[in-house]
């Protein structure tokens, strides 16, 4: 066993069983303290949340406050996913509000799949959740975490709040190929690092290696590509945006790629403290990337 994993697993297990019992403001407040206590102490990842809102807003546009208000939505955030399965159906309407959902419907309709392009800015867990309360089956690629036993109560709660899960050690091109044969939904993370796994394009004005899948498995299938984000709105409210269908048809994987890459840099200027990115978006590399 990992060190720090039975501490860490226990600690949210107590942290899941008073957010059952007690007002949804205590997680929130728990989970602000947590951000706050990175920030405070953990130098490399409040290193890793300035760079990465420099480069993205280039010098004029970022503030150094930024990086605690980012690293306390991060806390209230993770605070808010262990209230998630506390939520009865009536609380998911009441907090989530959508816009575009008519495109997904279109989109869906088709039964060709459809592929979601997102990133990890605002609550993705609950704008997953929030689609698939919708009827919709939703599927995403996840990255096993450091602590294994951390990892699957957080993957069990996952499911139990209906999403299906596709390991990205593995098979997980088999899976994400079974979810369109279907004819459901698969989000697709695109605002990480990819190294030399990825596609070298621009992203808020410089290249870096972008994962492919989403352009990749949707011009595959001729499936609907769809830009997704989730904003914060005032009172502990958010807003699923599902924006208007990319086109694939006779378009390189690169040009797909620039324009999910300008969709996710237009909500990171929008609201950059909702960017909740904790490694590095640029860095060298020693392997060649994929430049076509």
């Amino acid at each position: 066993m990992k060190p720090g994993d039975s501490l860490t697993y226990f600690s949210l297990r107590v942290f899941l069983g008073l957010s059952r019992v007690l007002p949804d403001s205590v997680s929130y407040g728990l989970g602000e303290v947590l951000g706050w206590s990175i920030f405070r102490f953990s130098h490399r990842k409040r290193k890793v949340v300035s760079d990465n809102l420099k480069q993205a807003l280039g010098k004029n546009g970022f503030d150094p406050e930024m990086t605690r208000a980012n690293l306390l939505r991060l806390g209230r955030t993770m605070g808010e996913f262990f209230l998630l399965p506390g939520w009865p159906e009536e609380k998911f309407e009441e907090r989530v509000e959508f816009s575009g959902l008519d495109i997904l419907e279109r989109a869906y309709a088709e039964k060709k799949g459809v592929v979601l392009a997102g990133g990890h800015i605002g609550n993705w867990e609950l704008k997953l959740i929030s689609i698939g309360k919708k009827g919709y089956p939703v599927h995403s690629i996840i990255k096993e975490q450091r602590l294994p036993r951390t990892d699957q109560l957080i993957n069990r709660l996952r499911t139990n709040l209906g999403l299906g899960l596709i390991p990205q050690k593995g098979p997980a091109l088999r899976g994400a190929l079974e979810v369109l044969r279907r004819g459901e939904v698969l989000l697709v993370m695109m605002d990480e690092f990819a190294g030399d796994r990825g596609v070298e394009v621009d992203f808020c004005g410089r290249k870096t290696p972008t994962f492919s899948g989403a352009a990749v498995l949707a011009r595959k299938f001729s499936c609907p590509l769809l830009p997704v984000a989730i904003r914060y709105l005032p009172g502990n409210r958010h807003r699923v945006v599902i924006k208007d269908r990319v086109a694939t048809d006779g378009r390189t994987v690169s040009a797909i790629l620039e324009e999910l890459n300008e969709h996710l840099a237009e909500e990171i200027r929008l609201d950059p403290t909702a960017w909740l990115a904790l490694r590095p978006r640029w860095r060298d590399r020693r392997k060649k990337v994929v430049t076509s």
